[in-house]
């Protein structure tokens, strides 16, 4: 979004870092499973935060199916932490 970098330049230019990293996917947009959990594996981060869109800015969101196989993937490799605003899509 706006001028920053698209992700996979992003997350290339993160796994160089060798201190300690986090993510946080707020608002979560809709996705492609495998290449996104690929890309933050790429990260290696510490833990990722996760949260939806609490402004109402009507952006394309992920299905419910979508994100607890997303949370699935990532606590696989990371600790995952859900901010309260994902619950309405959650639950």
């Amino acid at each position: 979004m706006g001028n920053a970098p698209k992700p996979n330049v992003r997350s290339e230019a993160l796994s160089g870092f060798l201190y300690p990293k986090m993510v946080t996917i707020e608002p979560i947009l809709d996705f492609d499973l495998e290449p996104f959990v690929e890309m933050l594996k790429l990260i290696n981060p510490e833990w990722i935060n996760i949260g939806a869109d609490s402004k109402g800015h009507k952006m394309p969101e992920p299905s419910k199916e979508k994100v607890l196989a997303l949370i699935e993937e990532l606590k696989l490799f990371t600790d995952v932490k859900i901010k309260k605003n994902l619950n309405r899509l959650i639950r």
